[in-house]
C-alpha cells in the first residue's frame, strides 16, 4: 500500500464520519467574523481541509460567495459535492493545488498545519492561487504551549492523550507566528479559547486552546 493510501485510510476511518462539535463551530465563526467586514459578494473562496464543508455553507449565506473545498477524506469529498461546492479529494503533503494563479479571494485552513509533513509546500501553493489582495485565515491547537500541557511535561507525564488525531506537528504561539512570517505578511495574530475567549487571548502562548492568524501575500 502506498504511503498516500495509507494517510487516506487513516484519516477515512478517524475523520471520515466525524461531525462538528461546539468547538468546531466556535473555530468557524471566528474565521467568518474575520471576512464579516467584506460586503461584496461572489468571492471565490476555498477551504483547506474542509471536512463536511459547514464553512462554505456559512459563507455562502454571508455573501454568495463561490465555494471551493480541499479533503482527503473521500466520504467528506463526496458529501461536499452534494452540497453544490467545487470540491477535490488531495493529499497535500504532495499534491499541489488545481487552481491557476491568483485565483482565490479567501483562502482558509482551520486545525490542519498539524496534520501536514510539509506545510512549506502547501505555503507554496497557497501563495501561488491567493490573489495580490486576498486572504489566507488560518488556525492551528495550542497542543505543547498551554500551561497544563507544560506541567506535565514538568512531572514527566505525556503530553498527547489521543494517539489517533493525526497530529505530528505542535506549535507554541511564537512558532506559530515565526513559519507564518517567513512565507507571508502577518496582518494580525491571537490565541482563542472558546467560552474564555477574552482571557485566553491575552496570553495565547500559556491560555490559548488555539492561535488564529489573518495573512496576505508579502510585496514583491
Amino acid at each position: 500500500m502506498s504511503t498516500t493510501n495509507s494517510i487516506q485510510k487513516f484519516y477515512e476511518h478517524h475523520y471520515g464520519k466525524l461531525g462538528f462539535d461546539s468547538a468546531d463551530k466556535f473555530r468557524l465563526n471566528l474565521m467568518i467574523q474575520y471576512v464579516g467586514a467584506d460586503k461584496t459578494q461572489n468571492k471565490k473562496v476555498l477551504d483547506i481541509g474542509c471536512s463536511k464543508g459547514m464553512l462554505l455553507e456559512m459563507l455562502k449565506t454571508k455573501g454568495n460567495h463561490i465555494g471551493f473545498g480541499i479533503d482527503i477524506s473521500p466520504t467528506q469529498v463526496k458529501i461536499v459535492k452534494k452540497k453544490g461546492f467545487n470540491t477535490e479529494c488531495l493529499d497535500l503533503n504532495k499534491d499541489k493545488l488545481p487552481y491557476q494563479n491568483n485565483y482565490f479571494d479567501y483562502i482558509f485552513a482551520t486545525e490542519l498545519l498539524e496534520h501536514l509533513f510539509n506545510p512549506m509546500m502547501l505555503f507554496k501553493e497557497i501563495k501561488r492561487v491567493l490573489k495580490p489582495q486576498g486572504l489566507f485565515l488560518i488556525t492551528a491547537p495550542n497542543d505543547l504551549g498551554r500551561i497544563n500541557k507544560r506541567l506535565k511535561i514538568l512531572f514527566g507525564n505525556p503530553v498527547l492523550c489521543n494517539i489517533n488525531s493525526g497530529h505530528i506537528r505542535f506549535f507554541t504561539y511564537n512558532y506559530f507566528k515565526q513559519i507564518l512570517e517567513e512565507n507571508f505578511k502577518v496582518i494580525k495574530s491571537r490565541g482563542f479559547g472558546g467560552h474564555l475567549d477574552i482571557i485566553q487571548r491575552l496570553w495565547p502562548s500559556m491560555l490559548a486552546n488555539g492561535f488564529v492568524a489573518v495573512c496576505n501575500k508579502k510585496n514583491s
